[in-house]
This record gives C-alpha cells, sequence and structure tokens, in this order.
C-alpha cells in the first residue's frame, strides 16, 4: 500500500487536479483501512489503544503537537 500511496501522492503534486487528489485521498483511505485490519489481528482492542497512547506520548515529545497550542 505504501508504494502506492507513495505514486498518489507523487502524481498529485506533479498535477494536482481533482481526479490526481482523489485518487490519493483513495489510496490513503486504503492504506489506514489495511493497517487498521492488521492492527486488529495482530492486537487486542487494550493494546492498540496503548498503542495510540504511546506514539502520542512519542510526538508530544518531538515537539509535533506544538503548534497546535
Amino acid at each position: 500500500e505504501n508504494k502506492e500511496e507513495l505514486q498518489a501522492y507523487g502524481d498529485y503534486k506533479k498535477d494536482p487536479t481533482p481526479e490526481n487528489k482523489k485518487e490519493l485521498g483513495m489510496e490513503l483511505i486504503d492504506g489506514q483501512s489495511t493497517r487498521e485490519t492488521l492492527l486488529n489481528i495482530l492486537f487486542t482492542r487494550e493494546e492498540i489503544i496503548e498503542l495510540h497512547l504511546a506514539v502520542k506520548e512519542k510526538n508530544a515529545v518531538r515537539g509535533y503537537y506544538e503548534s497546535q497550542k
């Protein structure tokens, strides 16, 4: 999925038409669906919540949320 997402992003950056934007969005959602499915196969709901919190904490330390203050 990543390869297809990157290709669609490159196409959109080169030519930001509504069609390319839609294709990019579809590829991103397709990838998201794939990742959600794999997470649900490998982890319990509780583990997924813990993973989300750990990522938020890691990103906060990196300063990714500073612009939201």
